[in-house]
């Protein structure tokens, strides 16, 4: 798994042990949101940022002793919203009881929330966050969305993010770390208990315990130049999903400059880029049993897979021409 600067789990260093553990569990099924940087949201529930749009300045060799030029920078404020992820937990008196109080409930359950958690922020990151952003880019003339073919509602995506703290970026509200856990963990009403209110709960009406818990979470997308994807990969139809096509993918998102780039794609689209990479292109590791020759990267660029993109159920995205 590549790790770079500022992700989730670096930022956690330091913390308490709590904050260091539920961290570990949002990341533990969400290899994307692990394996990328965050940075602090300019505000508790949204970022706003500089997004440079055009440099101008000078275009040839000066003689000594000349004034220097001004450059001229052209920018604008972009702002970007923060999402709520989070959920309550209720437990019926009885089995509170059982379990030796609801503290110990919801400590006992509580990983597999965080877990889940994880898996749906990766997911909001992949479906309303990268893929529309690319999609943006591509209908405003720019490369950042190749199309594989694929028309039956039956694909696959391949995205590659450049990540870099001014353009493109995870974001977390500056409450995330100024508490204990990173979850903002509250108990409902008072920790006392209260009758469910819920009609479609299956205790509905069932005096019981509750908990609480949310975090602000949101991704900064200033730059066009740091994204591209390709996506209506058909893996059971005749599809132009090419080494090529990957390499080119590389190139829009600018590869090589400033930031660290990820491919990044369902388990079964990393097996089909072993069917179609050259040597050249692909890095493999072998353990010890000589058995496992996964890739880990495509011209030199990590791949990072997840089960959180679609398993072969994307519909048809119209790419621009």
């Amino acid at each position: 798994m590549p790790v770079m600067g500022n992700t989730l789990n670096q930022l956690a260093i330091g913390k308490s042990k709590a904050f260091v553990n539920q961290i570990d569990n949002i990341t533990e099924n969400s290899p994307i949101v692990k394996a990328m940087p965050f940075t602090q949201a300019s505000d508790q529930l949204w970022d706003v940022s500089s997004a440079l749009t055009s440099i101008s300045g000078p275009t040839q060799a000066l003689d000594i002793n000349s004034p220097l030029p001004e450059i001229q920078i052209t920018d604008g404020l972009r702002r970007s919203e923060l999402a709520v992820f989070g959920a309550e937990m209720f437990v019926p008196e009885d089995t509170a009881l059982l379990e030796g109080g609801p503290d110990k409930y919801f400590g006992k359950n509580r990983v597999s929330f965080e877990r889940q958690t994880g898996m749906d922020v990766e997911q909001q990151v992949i479906y309303n966050a990268l893929l529309p952003f690319a999609l943006a880019g591509a209908k405003a003339g720019h490369d950042t969305m190749l199309n594989a073919g694929g028309s039956a509602n039956a694909n696959y995506s391949l995205i590659v993010a450049r990540f870099d703290e001014a353009n493109l970026s995870g974001l977390y509200s500056p409450l995330c770390f100024k508490r204990d856990t990173f979850l903002d963990m509250q108990p409902i009403n008072g920790g006392k208990l209260y009758h469910n209110a819920n009609s479609a709960h299956r205790y509905y009406n069932v005096l019981g315990y509750g908990l609480r818990m949310k975090t602000y979470i949101g991704m900064r997308m200033l730059s066009f130049r740091n994204i591209s994807s390709i996506v209506n990969i058909d893996m059971a139809g005749a599809t132009p999903f090419t080494a090529r096509m990957v390499d080119e993918a590389l190139l829009a998102a600018r590869v090589g400059e400033a930031g660290k780039t990820l491919i990044m794609c369902h388990p079964k689209v990393k097996l089909w880029l072993q069917e179609i990479g050259k040597v050249q292109r692909l890095e493999t590791t072998f353990g010890d049993t000589a058995v496992n020759h996964g890739i880990e990267s495509w011209n030199g660029v990590p791949v990072v897979t997840s089960y959180n993109f679609m398993d072969g159920s994307e519909t048809n995205i119209t790419v621009p021409a």
